[in-house]
């Protein structure tokens, strides 16, 4: 249950494991996390890169990646596969924030 980058191009390239329940991982070349080709890989990876290990997840790492995404993304098939990466992002991000409390 991986998420590439060229699972961002059309439906035929996808993982049905991760559409489901969300990726366990996300990896990709070098220039999908830092140009514009594919937008959700590279607010990941800015979201991660500003995130200054604040102890509220959600706050400073889950919300920002979400607006980023939301601001960048928007009209590519990449967002409409989003979800892949959302899901177990918001999932790891709640687990932490319980174990916190």
């Amino acid at each position: 249950w991986n998420f590439k980058n060229n699972f961002c191009q059309d439906e035929d390239n996808t993982c049905s494991v991760a559409e489901r329940g969300g990726a366990g991982a996300v990896h990709g070349i070098t220039s999908a996390f830092f140009n514009d080709v594919n937008p959700t890989f590279r607010a990941l990876y800015e979201s991660f890169l500003q995130y200054d290990f604040e102890p509220n997840l959600d706050k400073y790492l889950l919300q920002p990646y979400l607006q980023q995404l939301a601001e960048t993304a928007e009209g590519t098939f990449c967002l409409t596969k989003s979800h892949v990466i959302t899901t177990s992002l918001k999932s790891s991000v709640g687990r932490l924030m319980a174990q916190e409390n």
